[in-house]
């Protein structure tokens, strides 16, 4: 092959920055076509039993009625009569201090457990033998006889 051919072959494979714009774009598409395929099975859920009962629910609190009988449009009244009943607010206050309470137990136990924990790594004394799951007994004190009973400086073979 030439160097005038090769060239030409080169050329012809080069592209003009419009089709390099139209190709990287065709490219993009179906890309990202491919992407949402794996995103509408979560998606689906998602906007049935989040997004479409939130905003429902929003709706709701605009009317009166509305879950079995015809929803009639009142505005803010519902929301003025949560916000002035006592027994709500008690509710609302008792339980932002459970919250707090037991987020702060919780993550103290935690952090107690785990200081007590990497106190006693395996691998250290106290570690080895209360975290391995193998019985350790001195070589003494088992019922196996030791592995050579010949006397020192002889030959334990017999020869």
């Amino acid at each position: 092959m030439s160097a005038e051919t090769a060239e030409r072959t080169w050329d012809e494979l080069t592209l003009s920055p419009a089709e390099y714009r139209r190709a990287g774009a065709r490219y993009r598409q179906r890309r990202s076509a491919r992407a949402y395929l794996f995103v509408v099975p979560y998606l689906v859920p998602f906007l049935a039993f989040l997004v479409v009962p939130l905003f429902w629910s929003i709706w709701l609190s605009f009317n009166q009625g509305g879950l079995l009988d015809s929803a009639r449009f009142i505005g803010f009244r519902n929301w003025r009569e949560i916000g002035a009943d006592t027994e709500l607010t008690t509710s609302i206050k008792n339980t932002a201090i459970y919250a707090v309470e037991a987020i702060f137990l919780v993550f103290t136990l935690a952090l107690l457990l785990a200081l007590l924990l990497n106190r006693y790594r395996k691998g250290t004394a106290s570690g080895r033998s209360t975290s391995s799951p193998v019985c350790r007994t001195s070589p003494r004190s088992s019922s196996m006889p030791p592995a050579s009973t010949a006397p020192k400086g002889s030959n334990a073979s017999g020869g």
